[in-house]
């Protein structure tokens, strides 16, 4: 499929990464050996249901808060902290699974090639077990174990469960297209504090943000942490640890890797899990090999600074500028690693400097409480008040995005946005609090209520059911050029356009649709209109190019 018919930012290689964790097919080319557990009696403990919405286990337990995302309060060591998870969340990682695999189906229909990523796979994942330190191991066995059966024709569980925590890190392996288009930041807010905020564009399918996981961990080592999470995953994408240390990862061009490594997930988790300081934090990313490039944004209270650390699967540089703000795209910074053949490449081809622009442009003219800092990362739209149309993943805010967060590492404070994307409420948590010497209790508010965000009055218009409507035509389409299928109706297409008028994507695949019937007119007509919208990457632009000269010739 090409690659401007996706909706918004649409992300190939974590798709292509879920299908590497999937597709072991059939049964895995090589099994993953067990860890050497602590206690397998703890297989033998039993949650209490005492509510969908309100499950307990011992000191630790899982509750829907009044914003729609769930809360998991986890202690102890490895092993048990995987296995109360699995527990408590049960059914909740069999619908996560299922999101996985039914977008895996939707994304690569051709069993050649499943045939062909089970092979492919096995290659890169034979030493998987060597590059996840022991203890995360038994987390991951731990909840494993409580995965749904009804998937075991892909491969055994912990297997899966292994495999899914690299499908961000397989994706780069298999295809350096578009990369997360995530966007970060750290400044100082309007009292001098140190503030970090991101958007994480992680997108499998609706469903899969459906279940968000605030988890607040206390383990038996290290330091206690909160991280925003899913079902199952035990690695960190976004987080805060009780010493004020912040991280959040952000994708950047990579080379293509030949077996497998440390996926970054376990080592932001690590990071977050075991340093208070940025030295400690690059000491920790030197000591381990990674499948792909990455840029970790990381802010310590102790330090009162940011930096971002820069990892190649064998490097790690630091990038640490002397003034505020600090953002982070997709594409390296430092002085080791910004004029190389590959992060030029990227720079030129992709939407990366743009939102580092449009990034840079909206602190400039933001006042800096937790409240504006949420209006930041809602942006929907350009630079100077450009219009890119809703979805873009040229903006800040693609209308995508699993959730975003902002951090206040000295204050202990943080916030997690709910659905939809991050435009729901977001709600604040002290880790002081949280992590203090009374441990919290199921069924009593974890959340500081008197600051949180309110969700956005936008989700509330009709402009936003308009954009509702225009994705999901835009799935439909997708479908009906893949399948080179005829419409029903093909009067109401100006009217799809018109849900969405300034993003390119509606005229493509309207263009598209018309030179599939033999109609390089009426092609052209919507081609040349998607052509004069701005364009996030290089590719869209040549492929709305190439099909332009079909439709000339």
């Amino acid at each position: 499929m090409r690659r401007f018919l996706q909706i918004s930012g649409i992300v190939l290689l974590v798709f292509l990464g879920l299908v590497v964790g999937f597709f072991m097919y059939v049964k895995s080319v090589s099994t993953l050996q067990a860890p050497d557990l602590q206690d397998k009696g703890l297989m033998s403990l039993k949650a209490e249901h005492r509510s969908h919405t309100d499950r307990r286990l011992g000191e630790s337990f899982l509750v829907l808060n009044p914003d729609g995302n769930w809360e998991m309060y986890l202690e102890g060591n490895a092993f048990r902290r995987g296995v109360v998870h699995g527990k408590l969340a049960e059914d909740l990682l069999y619908v996560q699974e299922k999101h996985f695999i039914d977008q895996i189906r939707e994304l690569v229909p051709n069993e050649s090639y499943l045939r062909f990523l089970k092979y492919l796979v096995g290659f890169f994942n034979r030493n998987m077990s060597k590059h996840v330190i022991n203890e995360y191991q038994q987390e991951i066995y731990g909840v494993a174990m409580h995965m749904p059966d009804t998937f075991d024709f892909v491969s055994q569980k912990y297997d899966r469960a292994m495999n899914y925590h690299a499908a961000h890190d397989i994706g780069h392996a298999l295809q350096n297209l578009a990369l997360v288009g995530c966007t970060s930041f750290a400044t100082e807010d309007e009292d001098g504090q140190l503030v970090v905020g991101r958007n994480f564009d992680f997108y499998v399918g609706d469903g899969f943000a459906e279940n968000k996981i605030v988890a607040l961990v206390k383990p038996d080592s290290g330091y206690a942490f909160l991280s925003v999470t899913w079902p199952g995953m035990i690695g960190v994408v976004s987080g805060m640890n009780q010493a004020g240390l912040t991280i959040t990862l952000n994708a950047a061009p990579s080379e293509v890797p030949t077996s497998s490594a440390t996926p970054i997930s376990i080592l932001a988790r690590e990071i977050l899990q075991y340093a208070a300081t940025i030295d400690e934090a690059l000491a920790i990313a030197k000591k381990r090999q990674t499948f792909v490039s990455e840029s970790l944004l990381i802010a310590s209270a102790r330090d009162d600074a940011a930096a971002i650390i820069e990892k190649t699967p064998h490097e790690a540089h630091l990038f640490r500028p002397e003034t505020f703000p600090l953002v982070c795209s997709n594409h390296f910074q430092s002085d080791a690693l910004r004029d190389t053949e590959l992060n030029q490449t990227w720079k030129e081809t992709s939407d990366s400097p743009y939102r580092y622009k449009l990034m840079h442009s909206l602190l400039d003219t933001a006042s800096l409480h937790a409240e504006d800092l949420a209006e930041v990362l809602r942006h929907k739209g350009g630079v100077g008040g450009e219009s890119l149309g809703l979805g873009n993943p040229m903006a800040i805010n693609q209308l995508i995005a699993h959730h975003g967060v902002i951090f206040k590492p000295s204050a202990g404070m943080a916030w997690v946005s709910s659905s939809p994307w991050q435009m729901g409420a977001f709600t604040a948590y002290d880790l002081n609090a949280i992590f203090g010497e009374i441990a919290p209790q199921p069924g009593v508010s974890m959340s500081v209520d008197s600051l949180r965000i309110a969700p956005h009055p936008w989700v509330h218009t009709p402009a936003m059911q308009d954009f509702e409507r225009f994705r999901s035509w835009a799935t439909f389409m997708q479908q009906i050029l893949r399948k080179r299928e005829l419409l029903e109706d093909e009067q109401t297409l100006d009217d799809y356009i018109a849900l969405n008028p300034d993003y390119y994507l509606g005229y493509a695949l309207v263009g598209e649709y018309w030179l599939q019937r033999g109609e390089p007119q009426k092609a052209r007509t919507y081609l040349e209109k998607a052509l004069r919208k701005p364009l996030p990457y290089a590719s869209v632009k040549r492929d709305l190019n190439d099909l332009l000269d079909q439709a000339q010739r």
